[in-house]
C-alpha cells in the first residue's frame, strides 16, 4: 500500500485549522497570527471528521467518541485541542503503520519512516526561517566573542527556535579565563497548545568562557600558541607546507595575548599549511564545535586567503548533511589590527579515524606580506534548549567582569505552518526530528492543507 501525502496532510490540516480556529475563539493568538473569517466551530469539526470517511475501521478509530468530543467542546473550549492533536497523532501512526509496518506504533517511530519516505520520494513542506544575531554590550569590560548557530548536529538549519531576546549576563568572574555568564529566555507559554504559544523558551542555560590557555577544555592543544621548543614551529602541530624560519614563524612582538603568537609569512607562491591531530575520543559526533582565533596581517596584501578546516587524512570532512567542515578569511580585507574570526563545525557519527584541524594559505599570501594567528580554540558548543540555539564564549585579551552583557535576538517567521503544526503537535524537537522543508516557495507540500 502506497502512502498517500494527501490523505495524510489533508487530515492533518484540517485538524490544525480546528485547532487554530478555536484558539482564535477564545480570544488569543499568541504570537501567531490566523487570518481566518470567523466560522461555526460545528461546521469545522464536521469538515475535519468527514475526511476519514470511506477509510478502514483502524484509521476511522482515529477520531472514536467525536460527537461526544463535540459536546465537550461546547461547554469548555480547552478540550478540543488535546483531543485534535490526540486524534492527529494516533492517525499518523495508523497510517504510516498501514504503509510500513512499524516494531514499535509510537508517534515517534511513526515521524521517523514518514521523514525518510518524504526524502525519498522528494516531497518537502515549507520551512520556517529562523536567524540569530548577537550584540555585546555596549558598556562591557571584557572583549571576548559569542559564538551562535542555528545549525543543529546533523547540520539541519533549525526552524523549530522561538522568536526572543535572550540576555546573557556574567555572573561569576572570580576565574579568569574561565568566567560564567547566564542566559535566560523568555516566558514559555503553558504549553504546545495553549492560546498564548508561542511565547519564547523559558529557558535558563549557564556558559563558561574558554581561554585558549585552558588546556582542559580547549580541544587544540598549545592553542595559545605560546610554546615552539623547536624553533619556529608551534608545540603539537605540523608543518605540512613550507618551512620554519622560512615561511613559518614564532612572533614575539605582533601579538594579541601573551608572548607569542603564530606568524605566516607569504612569497607569493607556497600554500603554506599546518596541521594538529585531535584524538577522535575527545570529540563527540553530530555536536556543534565553535573554532575561534584571532588574527590580523601585516599590510594590506593583493592577494591570499586562509582556509581552517578539519581533514581525515585524504579529503576535508564533512558533517551528515554533507557540508564540509572548513571557512575561509579572506586575508586581503583582514586589517592591520586583530579581529575574532570563528565558525562551527560538526562531526559525523561514526566519527573518523583521523581528525586533524588544518590552517592553509589556500590562496598564497603575497610577497612579504605576514599574517598573524592568536589564541586559537576549538570548543563544543551549549544547546540553550532543546531544539534551540547553540553558543559558545570565546575569552579576549580583557577578561570579563561582572554585569557584563550580551543579548542573542532570535527570530523565527513561524511561516511554514504544516511545519509549525508538527511542531506543537508532535513536540518534533523533543524527538529529534524535523520536516523535509524548503525555503524557496518549491516545496510540494502545501500549508493551503490548512484550510
Amino acid at each position: 500500500m502506497a502512502l498517500s501525502y494527501t490523505n495524510l496532510f489533508l487530515r492533518v490540516g484540517k485538524g490544525v485549522y480546528l485547532l487554530n480556529l478555536v484558539n482564535e475563539f477564545a480570544g488569543q493568538g499568541g504570537g501567531l497570527t490566523f487570518a481566518y473569517i470567523a466560522t461555526d466551530v460545528n461546521l469545522r469539526w464536521k469538515t475535519f471528521v468527514t475526511q476519514y470517511d470511506g477509510d478502514t475501521a483502524e484509521v476511522r478509530a482515529a477520531i472514536g467518541g467525536s460527537t461526544d468530543q463535540l459536546a465537550a467542546w461546547q461547554q469548555a473550549l480547552t478540550a478540543p485541542p488535546n483531543w485534535v492533536a490526540g486524534a492527529l497523532q494516533q492517525t499518523v501512526i495508523t497510517m504510516i503503520n498501514d504503509y510500513f509496518p512499524l516494531t514499535a506504533k509510537t508517534i515517534a517511530a511513526a515521524l521517523t519512516q514518514l521523514i525518510v519516505q518524504m526524502k525519498a520520494d522528494s516531497k518537502t513542506v515549507k520551512a520556517n526561517v529562523a536567524t540569530i544575531s548577537p550584540a555585546a554590550g555596549g558598556g562591557n569590560v571584557g572583549n571576548g566573542k559569542l559564538i551562535c548557530s542555528l545549525v543543529d548536529g546533523n547540520g539541519l538549519q533549525m526552524e523549530y527556535v522561538y522568536a526572543e531576546i535572550l540576555p546573557l549576563t556574567f555572573t561569576n568572574t572570580a576565574t579568569a579565563g574561565a568566567e560564567q555568564a547566564s542566559i535566560a529566555g523568555t516566558v514559555a507559554a503553558p504549553g504546545l497548545l495553549a492560546t498564548n504559544w508561542p511565547l519564547g523558551s523559558g529557558s535558563t542555560t549557564r556558559i563558561t568562557s574558554l581561554d585558549a590557555a585552558n588546556s582542559g577544555t580547549n580541544k587544540i592543544s598549545n592553542g595559545a600558541l605560546e610554546t615552539f621548543t623547536v624553533a619556529n614551529t608551534p608545540d603539537g602541530f605540523a608543518i605540512d607546507v613550507g618551512a620554519a624560519g622560512t615561511d613559518v614563524f614564532s612572533e614575539a612582538s605582533i601579538v594579541y595575548k601573551g608572548a607569542k603568537a603564530l606568524k605566516i609569512l607569504g612569497d607569493g607562491a607556497t600554500a603554506v599549511a599546518l596541521s594538529q591531530s585531535i584524538t577522535p575520543s575527545t570529540l563527540k559526533p553530530l555536536t556543534p564545535y565553535a573554532i575561534h582565533f584571532w588574527g590580523r596581517i601585516s599590510t594590506a596584501p593583493a592577494a591570499g586567503v586562509l582556509t581552517v578546516d578539519l581533514y581525515d587524512g585524504s579529503s576535508v570532512i564533512n558533517d551528515e548533511a554533507g557540508t564540509a567542515n572548513a571557512f575561509t578569511v579572506d586575508l586581503t580585507t583582514l586589517g592591520t589590527s586583530y579581529v575574532a574570526k570563528n565558525g562551527v563545525f560538526r562531526l559525523p557519527d561514526p566519527l573518523p579515524a583521523v581528525i586533524q584541524l588544518r590552517l592553509r594559505t589556500t590562496t598564497a599570501l603575497s610577497t612579504g606580506k605576514s599574517v598573524y594567528l592568536d589564541q586559537l580554540t576549538l570548543q563544543e558548543m551549549t544547546r540553550l534548549y532543546v531544539g534551540g540555539p547553540y553558543v559558545a564564549l570565546a575569552s579576549g585579551k580583557i577578561n570579563w567582569i561582572n554585569e557584563d552583557l550580551w543579548n542573542i535576538t532570535v527570530t523565527n517567521t513561524y511561516a511554514g505552518q504544516l511545519q509549525t503544526a508538527f511542531w506543537r503537535l508532535f513536540n518534533m524537537p523533543q524527538l529529534g526530528l524535523i520536516l523535509a522543508s524548503k525555503t524557496d516557495a518549491s516545496e510540494n507540500i502545501l500549508d493551503s492543507n490548512i484550510a
